[in-house]
């Protein structure tokens, strides 16, 4: 009888236990979120890698913790480290467009331009809410490489996307390839 108590209390207490962790690890990422809110994110950081850390987090829940940990990364200059996180944000969620476009803008901080331009190319492909911003970006980076050709078509199609962009004009009237009137409405 006591050894099935023993064992009765020992599941009860791992329930809680895992429970409890997970509460924490999900503490731990909400904390690091207000930490990024207000612009302290060196503390962030320590916060989301204390949740990582858990084991705790499912893997949307994790996801999420590697996307934020990763902003914070990225606004104290270290791009390697975003970097490492969105190669693990992507594996979690390997179709999500937003980890694309934000690695494809650490790969160009870091002057890694040929991978930059695959994952613009990668957002884009799944559907980047402001792909506009994902062809602006491979056209700057095709015109920089010297493909005005490539360049001339991508600032074109982020013309049809956002005809109020000034940039994005500019860009073409640059290249000697001023937008259409009504191309982009």
């Amino acid at each position: 009888m006591v050894g099935k108590r023993w064992a009765a209390w020992l599941v009860c207490a791992g329930v809680l236990i895992t429970g409890s962790a997970a509460a924490d690890a999900l503490s731990d990422a909400g904390t690091a979120f207000d930490a990024a809110q207000r612009g302290n994110y060196k503390l962030a950081v320590r916060y989301y890698t204390r949740a990582l850390w858990s084991g705790e987090l499912k893997d949307s829940e994790a996801a999420a913790v590697y996307f934020g940990r990763a902003f914070a990364y990225i606004r104290l200059g270290s791009y390697d480290k975003a970097e490492k996180d969105y190669d693990q944000l992507i594996e979690l969620r390997p179709d999500d467009p937003s980890a694309y476009y934000n690695r494809a803008v650490t790969h160009a901080a870091e002057g890694n331009l040929k991978a930059a331009l695959a994952d613009y190319t990668s957002a884009i492909w799944f559907g980047y809410n402001d792909s506009y911003k994902a062809f602006y970006n491979r056209g700057t980076i095709y015109e920089s490489q010297g493909d005005f050709e490539s360049a001339v078509a991508d600032f074109k199609e982020a013309y049809k996307l956002a005809p109020d962009e000034p940039r994005i004009r500019q860009k073409l009237e640059a290249l000697g390839t001023p937008p259409e009137p009504d191309s982009g409405r």
